[in-house]
C-alpha cells in the first residue's frame, strides 16, 4: 500500500522535476547548474528531460497545480535555492493541495482496495481535512509569531488607528477561495498601559472586514496570504520608497466602497477614509510575518518619527 507521500516521491515529484527542468534550460540555464539546484545528477537531468511517465496524474489535478509550479520554477531560476530549499517548497504546496483535495481520485484509486469500508467522497473528506489541519495549525503559530514582531517595533502605538488593527492570515484549505479559513485576533489587538496586546490567541474568523480586504488581495495575486494595518497619514506615503513597495491609494465611504476601488495586490493600500471614516493603511504580505516585516521596514527607515505622529 503506497503512502501519500510516497505518491509524491514517486509519482508527482518526477513531473515537477521534468517541468523545472525544461522551463530552466528554456530560461538559459546550464544543465549543470539546473541539476546542481535540484540536487540530482547530470545523468538524472538528462532522463526528466527525454521524458516521464505521465499516467499517474490527470490532466484536471495537473491543471489545477500548473500555477503553483510555475511559480516554484520562478524561486529555483531567480532566486537560487538549494535542493533542501526546494524539497521543503515543494512538501508546504503538496500538503496546500491536499488540503484542496486535488489528488483525491489519484490517491483513492491507490488505496481503495485496502479501504473498501469509505467512498471517494468520505476519503476525499478525511484527507482534505487532515491536511489542512496542518496548515490551519501552523497559521496559528505564523500569527501569533507575526505579533510578537508587530508589538516590538519601535514606536508602533504611535500608528495604530483609533479603530484599532489586526494580523490576519489566509490559509488555502478547501476547494474554493471564498470559504478558504482567515486566522486573525477576535477584538482586534489593543491597547494598554502603552503596550499592544490581545484579547485572546488568533483563532480562525478572527476579523470579518480586514478578511474581506485580505480576499480581496488574493484574488488579484494569489501569493498574498497576509495581511496588518497601521494609521493613516499623508506625510508618511511621502517618506515610503516607492523603489521598494508599490501602493494604491483611495478615498472610501465604506468598507464595501474601498473593496469595489482596490484593482492592484500592491504592498500598500491607503484608504484616506472619507466623512466620519478614519484612513487606514493595509499592508500585504506573502503571510503575516512578512505583512509585519514590511511595516518594521518603513517605521524604522523614517527619518523623524516623531515629526509624523
Amino acid at each position: 500500500m503506497i503512502l501519500n507521500e510516497e505518491f509524491l516521491v514517486k509519482k508527482l515529484l518526477p513531473l515537477v522535476r521534468r517541468y523545472i527542468v525544461l522551463n530552466c534550460i528554456k530560461k538559459g540555464f546550464r544543465k549543470t547548474e539546473i541539476a546542481r539546484r535540484l540536487g540530482i545528477t547530470s545523468s538524472a537531468l538528462a532522463k526528466y528531460e527525454k521524458r516521464v511517465n505521465v499516467n499517474y496524474i490527470s490532466n484536471e489535478s495537473w491543471g489545477e497545480i500548473e500555477d503553483d509550479i510555475s511559480l516554484i520554477t520562478q524561486y529555483i531560476c531567480s532566486l537560487g535555492y538549494n535542493s533542501i530549499d526546494i524539497n521543503k517548497l515543494i512538501l508546504k504546496y503538496w500538503i496546500k493541495w491536499n488540503s484542496k483535495g486535488i489528488f483525491c481520485e489519484e490517491l483513492f484509486n491507490l488505496y481503495k482496495k485496502y479501504i473498501s469500508i469509505y467512498g471517494k467522497t468520505e476519503f476525499c473528506e478525511m484527507t482534505m481535512k487532515s491536511y489542512g489541519k496542518i496548515l490551519i495549525d501552523s497559521a496559528l503559530v505564523e500569527v501569533q509569531e507575526a505579533f510578537e514582531i508587530f508589538r516590538r517595533i519601535p514606536h508602533i502605538i504611535n500608528f495604530i488607528p483609533e479603530v484599532s488593527t489586526n494580523i490576519i492570515r489566509l490559509v488555502e484549505a478547501g476547494k474554493t477561495y471564498v470559504n478558504y479559513p482567515i486566522i486573525g485576533f477576535p477584538g482586534r489587538i489593543g491597547i494598554f498601559k502603552n503596550r499592544l496586546f490581545t484579547y485572546t490567541p488568533p483563532k480562525i474568523g478572527g476579523s470579518k472586514h480586514m478578511g474581506n480586504i485580505l480576499r480581496k488581495l488574493y484574488t488579484l495575486d494569489n501569493r498574498i496570504h497576509g495581511l496588518t494595518g497601521i494609521k493613516y497619514n499623508e506625510k508618511m506615503i511621502q517618506y515610503i520608497d516607492k523603489k521598494i513597495f508599490t501602493i494604491s491609494i483611495y478615498s472610501s465611504n465604506s468598507d464595501q466602497d474601498l473593496l469595489m476601488k482596490i484593482v492592484d495586490p500592491s504592498d500598500l493600500i491607503v484608504d484616506r477614509g472619507g466623512i466620519g471614516r478614519e484612513g487606514f493603511i493595509y499592508i500585504s504580505g506573502f503571510d503575516s510575518r512578512e505583512a509585519v516585516k514590511k511595516v518594521e521596514k518603513i517605521l524604522t527607515k523614517l527619518d523623524s518619527l516623531a515629526s509624523i505622529k
